[in-house]
């Protein structure tokens, strides 16, 4: 099983998660009609005198405008607006948004747990477990969460970047993490707060190492690369903080007892969808891989080394904050931002999908090998995720042409096209990501 061959495994698991995609329609999720309109809008202040267009959308409200980017940051907007230039069919530019973004975290992950397991049957296994997670899934298919899902395709490379920090590999950390985390910041600013405090726990458990001079110094140099990309999200939102802003004051986006509402239970951590058909309960075959790593610790008494030790320790912090409500009465207020203490899920299934795994290292093969269990893990993920899939489209509603301008329904032929559409493009990924891991690797 070589390493090209894992992208193509998940790039048929993919294909099979989106297989309810090539229809007639477009999911409407919770966020569905704003994020459409603000990508249709979006696309008509894009032109060839200004290539990113403008943050405010002059057509929105008959004409009277809306400074919607003030907001949002542009990247998850911009890229489906260009998709929509290039398409003229919104539902189309959306599909083709979401299925490359799993696919790109789907890399990311397989990159990362090769990086960590040195095995390429770990790192599929991990990688299929983390796209086929209900709330990543959820994510595009429930919620239509442009900006949020791009944070899933970010995480892994952000944490890649720094595991070559930690191997005084500065050239790949200056550019995997500054740029995963350019992107990130310019996608959903709240969860960058919380990834960034996860971050800074991780430099945290690897103080030794940072404080080295030379690994410092590049960290100070990636800070100010992540801040010159990001000046334009930050510094806006600063602006329109100080001229009072409603959205950036204190208790604007949320409070205490919202927050409270959206806590979750050890049912709906392990099985239940909650009641706005988002699912927070944790593929079933990477709990059963958690309950292994918990006996594995004992049996074999497992001595983890930093990066376990961190792993854990986050996915403990993260358990508490998305379970214990009291826990919130001592956070500062503008952590409330994050409006839905379900959105720590993110992390959490991240660190979930790494950890899980590394209790196949410990299983004795007889009867099975490491290839058979790869087939049936990787097989009873992706099964979980497509039942999640099947459960989730026949409860939310559809949207039709007829509430979007200018876009138009697909027929067969459309649905094939987009299907060679889809394929060329990850053709051109795929491509582009291994001559850039060469130009990496000669400099």
């Amino acid at each position: 099983m070589k390493k090209n061959n894992n992208i193509l495994y998940i790039l048929l698991i993919i294909i099979l998660l989106f297989a309810v995609f090539f229809n007639n329609y477009y999911f409407s999720g919770h966020d569905t009609v704003i994020h459409l309109t603000n990508i249709i809008n979006y696309s008509y202040t894009i032109n060839i005198h200004n290539i990113f267009g403008s943050f405010v959308y002059p057509n929105i409200g008959n004409n009277f405008g809306y400074g919607t980017g003030i907001f949002y940051p542009f990247i998850p907007e911009y890229i489906p607006a260009l998709l929509y230039k290039a398409t003229n069919n919104i539902f189309i530019s959306m599909k083709l948004y979401y299925f490359l973004i799993v696919f790109i975290s789907g890399i990311g992950m397989l990159l990362l747990c090769n990086k960590i397991y040195k095995n390429k049957y770990i790192s599929l296994i991990s990688s299929s477990l983390y796209i086929c997670m209900p709330y990543f899934i959820s994510d595009y298919l429930v919620r239509d969460a442009s900006s949020e899902t791009l944070i899933f395709m970010v995480l892994p490379y952000i944490y890649l970047g720094l595991l070559y920090l930690l191997d005084n590999n500065y050239k790949k950390f200056i550019y995997i993490f500054s740029l995963s985390y350019i992107i990130g910041m310019n996608s959903h600013l709240v969860m960058m707060v919380y990834i960034t405090l996860f971050v800074l726990l991780f430099l945290l458990f690897n103080i030794k190492n940072v404080l080295n001079k030379t690994t410092f110094k590049y960290l100070i140099i990636s800070g100010i690369l992540i801040l010159l990309g990001s000046s334009s999200v930050i510094v806006r939102m600063l602006e329109y903080h100080n001229l009072g802003y409603t959205v950036f004051s204190d208790g604007a986006m949320a409070t205490y007892d919202s927050l409270m509402s959206s806590i979750i239970n050890i049912k709906e951590l392990i099985y239940e969808v909650l009641s706005n058909n988002i699912g927070v309960y944790i593929n079933s075959v990477a709990l059963i891989l958690l309950i292994l790593c918990i006996i594995f610790k004992f049996i074999y008494k497992i001595k983890y080394n930093n990066l376990f030790k961190y792993i854990i320790t986050s996915m403990i912090i993260l358990l508490i904050f998305m379970m214990c409500p009291y826990i919130w009465k001592i956070m500062p207020h503008f952590l409330y931002n994050i409006q839905f203490v379900w959105r720590l899920e993110t992390l959490f299934v991240f660190f979930v999908s790494i950890y899980c795994v590394s209790c196949i290292k410990y299983i004795k093969f007889k009867i099975l090998n490491i290839k058979k269990l790869t087939f049936i893990l990787v097989s009873c993920s992706l099964i979980i995720g497509l039942l999640f899939v099947n459960n989730s489209a026949s409860k939310i509603g559809m949207s039709t042409n007829k509430f979007y301008d200018n876009t138009i329904v697909l027929d067969g032929k459309k649905n094939i096209y987009l299907l060679i559409l889809i394929i060329i493009l990850i053709i051109i990924i795929i491509e582009v990501h291994l001559l850039l891991l060469d130009m990496v690797r000669v400099v």
